[in-house]
């Protein structure tokens, strides 16, 4: 476990994540994205703490448009930054 992740929510890792990005369309997407979806449902979670769960809960949301607008998953482009979460024991 690397002491540097110690804290960092899903939010902040966002926010640092999308400043080494080049391309100003693409940026604009992703922030699109994360303000949208990611973070309303993920935010606040802490990056080592986040599993499987808490993203089905997120695409459970969505499509439900409990936040945001009702947003098919397979289409939203938010599933490629969640592709490799597994199921871990809490």
């Amino acid at each position: 476990m690397s002491t540097s992740a110690l804290g960092v929510t899903v939010g902040d890792y966002l926010d640092t994540w999308l400043t080494g990005k080049q391309a100003p369309k693409t940026v604009e997407i992703y922030l699109t994205l994360a303000d949208n979806y990611l973070v309303p449902h993920l935010g606040d979670i802490e990056l080592l703490e986040l599993r499987a769960q808490h993203v089905d809960r997120m695409y459970a949301a969505i499509t439900l448009g409990k936040v945001g607008r009702p947003l098919s998953p397979a289409r939203s482009g938010v599933s490629t930054g969640c592709s490799g979460l597994r199921s871990r024991p809490q």
